[in-house]
């Protein structure tokens, strides 16, 4: 009698395991879910993450913004070029990037101040971007 009920048991307990393991995997389902709501767009490109906001390239120009693409703020002014390459430098608190401005030419490197926009951009060299991305 005494084994009988302890397999009860074991079958009750394997239940209620099974019952949490379901419960665990709707949450996560629905936080997956809850998520993918907030995702940027597929031709959304993230460079990096500055404190809690992420350096995107959006339509061609460069952004600073949440993860959950709210709070835009507009770096660049320059939906015809194409940007690439972005990072902020630590050294001189300037953003740093490539930019194609037209198909085939070569890449062009720039760096501005970080409110002003393309009035402040100022082109530079291949060395200049890698000694910035290396001390970056």
């Amino acid at each position: 009698m005494n084994l009988e009920k302890e397999g009860i048991i074991m079958k009750i307990r394997l239940e209620l395991t099974k019952c949490v393991l379901v419960i665990i995997l709707l949450v996560f389902v629905a936080g997956c879910s809850a998520a993918k709501k907030e995702l940027r767009s597929a031709d959304d490109k993230i460079f990096s993450r500055y404190g809690d906001l992420d350096l995107v390239r959006k339509n061609n120009d460069l952004y600073l913004q949440k993860p959950d693409s709210s709070h835009n703020i507009r770096l660049t002014f320059t939906p015809q070029i194409k940007e690439n390459s972005a990072f902020i430098s630590s050294s001189s608190g300037y953003l740093v990037y490539s930019a194609f401005e037209s198909p085939g030419k070569p890449e062009n490197y720039y760096m501005q101040n970080m409110d002003i926009g393309i009035k402040s951009r100022k082109k530079i060299t291949a060395q200049e971007f890698n000694r910035l991305l290396l001390v970056r």
